[in-house]
């Protein structure tokens, strides 16, 4: 286990946003495929560590609901779309704060709040959603602005020596602490467009990440502080951009999977 020092996560999950304005920057590649999934598990056990801020459910203890959520998963990641499919072992956790908010990690990590589970309609809307950070994991989205702010040096010396500093200030950036966007604009409209083609080749609804972003407007109206916008950046009509990717790939037609998204969400009640 990684030697935590409290004092030191809080103050680096709220600092650090001044570098985080360089995000925009291509992805150059510096770091494996296996160095990505090994930060990424860094990044996880600080998560699961810090239980405080982040309390995860026990995956034995809510088997059935992670057992909904792992399928919903492979089904996505079936896709053709996919570049790097055998890359990583994707990993879910839910995290039980009444929130907002889903964020992910290098590697394959992908956490949700319940707060923002409880809170959609139906299981497209949460597959879409799934879809796009796999997207920003897939596309090399995250790694790819961890090299540009931290460069190749710093996120070794988290890989090989458990710097702590450094792996606060990642975890900060990922999670939203830092209150900057992780995200440029292109990165989250390739993230929209991604999602609607990899749930066109599944049974959920493709415009599964649109109707999300209809309910989070919805949602907006009497929540002030989202902290998915915070990260997420708006790249500017959004909803009629990923009806242009739905329109190209012929207006493939899916199940929104309400019943059964109702059902998992009495899972999280009482498992």
């Amino acid at each position: 286990m990684i030697p935590i020092n409290k004092t030191i996560i809080r103050t680096y999950l709220l600092i650090l946003a001044l570098p985080f304005t360089q995000c925009t920057k291509d992805s150059t590649g510096l770091i494996s495929g296996e160095q990505e999934t090994d930060l990424g598990r860094k990044v996880d056990s600080l998560i699961t560590c810090f239980s405080e801020q982040f309390p995860v459910l026990d995956t034995a203890a809510y088997h059935n609901a992670y057992a909904y959520i792992d399928t919903m998963l492979s089904e996505i990641l079936q896709s053709g779309e996919l570049q790097r499919k055998n890359t990583h072992d994707y990993q879910i956790r839910i995290i039980d704060r009444d929130i907002i908010h889903t964020f992910a990690a290098p590697g394959g990590y992908i956490y949700f709040y319940t707060g923002l589970i409880n809170r959609l309609d139906n299981g497209a809307q949460f597959a879409g959603i799934m879809a796009h950070q796999i997207a920003h994991i897939d596309r090399r989205h995250i790694t790819g602005n961890l090299e540009t702010i931290y460069h190749i040096d710093p996120l070794l010396s988290v890989i090989w020596y458990n710097n702590s500093d450094v792996l606060a200030g990642i975890t900060g950036y990922l999670t939203g602490e830092s209150g900057t966007p992780a995200f440029s604009s292109q990165q989250e409209y390739e993230a929209d467009e991604f999602a609607v083609k990899y749930l066109a080749d599944t049974d959920y609804e493709p415009r599964g990440i649109l109707y999300f972003y209809i309910k989070l407007d919805q949602i907006s109206e009497s929540v002030s502080n989202l902290p998915f916008l915070n990260i997420h950046a708006d790249p500017g009509n959004r909803l009629e951009l990923i009806e242009r990717v739905w329109e190209d790939l012929d207006s493939p037609e899916g199940d929104l999977f309400s019943s059964e998204y109702n059902s998992f969400k009495l899972l999280l009640a009482g498992d």
